[in-house]
C-alpha cells in the first residue's frame, strides 16, 4: 500500500519542535521590538532632556546678562556724576533701588570705594557698613586692571544672609588708579524656584554649577548632595567631563550623589561660565517603555498558552487519526480483495499490494495505469462507460461481476463495486473501487449447475424407466 504513517511519538516530538520553534520565533519577535522600542525610548529623552537643558542655560544666561547691563548702566551712572562733580549718594541709592527691583534674581546692586567699603546701594539703610574688600571677586578686580568682569563662587550676603553669586567689575580707573567696583548679588534660591518649576518627571534634577563645578543651586535640594559651593560629583559625570567638558550626556549609576539613577544631559555656557545639568530619572522616562514591555510579555504568554493548547489538541486529535489510519491501514494490507483509487481522468493513483498481486504487477508500476487497461477487451468499453457514468453521478453506485486481464493475458472474474469520492467540501476527487477475485467461484457455480442438470437428467431417465416397467406389468 502507499500509507505512510507516523508513530504517536515522532509525530508527538515533531507537533512539540515545531511549537517550540514558533514560540522561540515569537520570544525573538517580542525581544527585538522590547530592544528596539527602549532605545527609541532613551532617545527620545535625550532629545527632550537636550531641548530642556538648551532652554534653561538660555534662561539662565539672559537673566544674567540682563543684569550684567544693569550692571554697567549703574557704573555709567557714577561716572557721570564724577564727571559732574556732583556725586548725589541718595539719587544714586534710589536708581539702584528701582534697577534691582526690575530684576527678581537681584538682591544687592552696591558700588565700593577702592578700600572695599560700600558708598552706593545700601537701600537708605543708615550706619550700615558693608565691607567687601575680603571678598575673592574685589582683590581680582582690584589686583588685575585688565579683568573687566568677575562672577564669584557662591557667598553669604552680610546683610541678607541668603546665599548669591556675586557679579561685578571694575569701576573706571581716574589717573591710572584703581577707584573700586561695581557688585550685584545674584539670589541663587531664584534659580532653584525656576527649575522648581519645570515638567522633569519623578525623581528628576536640576543642578546649576560654576565653571569649577561648584554647586550652586539645584532642584530638588537635598543635603546629602551637598552644601552651596560643593564641587562633589559623580563618576559618571567626571567621566563624561574628561571626554567632552562642554556639552554630552552620561547615565548615573551606583556613584550618583543621592542614590537615584538618571540620564543626564549637561551643556557649559562659555559667556558666563556655567553649567546646567538637566537629569530624567530612569524609573521615569522607562515608565511607558515598562508598560509596553508588560504588555508585549502578557501576549507572548497568551500566545504560548493558547498555542500550546493548540497544540495538545491538535496531538491529541492526530493521534485519533494515527489509530485510524492504523486500523484502515490493517485493513487494507489485509484484505482479500483489491482496494484502490480513480482519479477523474481514470487512473489509478492508489492501491494495495493484493491488487497488484491479483494483476501479477508490481505496485509501482501499477500506480499511474489507467482502469480500463486492466479490463478485458471484450467489456473494456462498457467499463469506460460505467466509469464515466458514476463519475457525472449518473449512477449512484456500480456493482457488477467484470472480467478483466491479468499481466500475463490470464483472464479472470472480479466482482466490482465503486463509488464516488468527494472532499470534505463535497467536490468530487475520484473514485474507490473494490474487486474481489470470483473467478473460482464462478467456475464453482459453473460445475455445480453442471452437476445439478446431471442430476435433473438422471431422475428424469429413472422416472421413465419406472413408468416402463409399470405399464409392462
Amino acid at each position: 500500500s502507499q500509507f505512510s504513517s507516523l508513530s504517536s511519538t515522532v509525530l508527538a516530538r515533531r507537533f512539540i519542535l515545531s511549537w517550540l520553534a514558533l514560540v522561540l520565533l515569537a520570544v525573538a519577535v517580542g525581544l527585538y521590538l522590547l530592544e528596539n522600542t527602549l532605545e527609541q525610548q532613551r532617545q527620545r529623552t535625550l532629545l527632550e532632556s537636550e531641548n530642556l537643558a538648551l532652554l534653561v542655560e538660555r534662561d539662565v544666561a539672559n537673566s544674567l546678562e540682563k543684569i550684567d547691563l544693569l550692571l554697567l548702566d549703574a557704573i555709567d551712572h557714577y561716572a557721570e556724576h564724577l564727571r559732574q562733580g556732583n556725586l548725589d549718594i541718595v539719587a544714586l541709592d534710589r536708581f539702584l533701588s528701582r534697577q534691582r527691583q526690575r530684576q527678581k534674581p537681584l538682591v544687592a546692586i552696591r558700588i565700593t570705594n577702592p578700600a572695599g567699603e560700600t558708598i552706593v546701594g545700601l537701600d537708605g539703610v543708615s550706619n550700615a557698613s558693608v565691607r567687601v574688600d575680603d571678598r575673592e571677586y574685589f582683590q581680582r578686580l582690584r589686583d588685575d586692571p585688565s579683568l573687566e568682569r568677575v562672577v564669584s563662587k557662591p557667598v553669604r550676603g552680610r546683610l541678607s544672609g541668603k546665599w548669591a553669586i556675586i557679579m561685578a567689575r571694575r569701576l573706571p580707573d581716574i589717573d591710572g588708579r584703581f577707584t573700586g567696583i561695581a557688585l550685584a548679588s545674584i539670589d541663587l534660591d531664584f534659580f532653584q524656584q525656576q527649575f522648581a518649576s519645570l515638567r522633569i518627571g519623578q525623581s528628576g534634577s536640576v543642578a546649576m554649577r560654576d565653571a569649577d563645578l561648584a554647586l550652586l543651586a539645584r532642584f530638588p535640594w537635598r543635603e546629602a548632595v551637598g552644601e552651596h559651593g560643593s564641587p562633589r560629583l559623580s563618576d559618571d559625570f567626571r567621566q563624561a567631563l574628561a571626554i567632552n567638558p562642554q556639552a554630552g550626556s552620561y547615565a548615573s549609576g551606583v556613584t550618583s550623589l543621592d542614590g537615584v539613577r538618571r540620564l543626564h544631559i549637561y551643556r557649559f555656557n562659555p559667556e558666563y561660565r556655567f553649567y546646567i545639568n538637566v537629569g530624567v530619572s530612569e524609573d521615569a522616562y522607562l515608565e511607558p517603555w515598562h508598560r509596553q514591555r508588560r504588555g508585549i510579555l502578557a501576549l507572548l504568554a497568551l500566545f504560548v498558552a493558547l498555542s500550546g493548547g493548540a497544540v495538545f489538541m491538535l496531538h491529541r486529535y492526530a493521534g485519533r487519526l494515527g489509530e485510524r489510519e492504523r486500523v484502515l491501514r490493517t485493513i487494507f494490507d489485509t484484505s482479500d480483495a483489491a482496494i484502490f483509487l480513480v482519479d477523474p481522468r481514470g487512473f489509478i493513483i492508489f492501491a494495495n499490494e493484493r491488487m497488484a498481486s491479483m494483476w501479477g504487477l508490481p505496485l509501482e508500476q501499477l500506480i499511474g495505469r489507467e482502469y480500463v487497461a486492466l479490463v478485458h477487451p471484450d467489456e473494456r468499453e462498457i467499463g469506460r462507460e460505467k466509469m464515466l457514468k458514476l463519475m457525472a453521478s449518473e449512477i449512484p453506485v456500480v456493482r457488477v461481476e467484470r472480467e478483466y486481464v491479468r499481466e500475463d493475458g490470464v483472464a479472470f472474474w472480479g466482482l466490482l463495486c465503486g463509488r464516488r469520492l468527494l472532499d470534505e467540501a463535497g467536490h468530487f476527487v475520484g473514485l474507490v473501487g473494490l474487486i474481489a477475485d470470483i473467478d473460482e467461484s464462478r467456475r464453482n457455480a459453473r460445475e455445480l449447475e453442471v452437476y445439478r442438470q446431471r442430476l435433473e437428467q438422471l431422475v428424469q431417465e429413472r422416472t421413465q424407466q419406472l413408468e416402463q416397467a409399470k405399464v409392462a406389468a
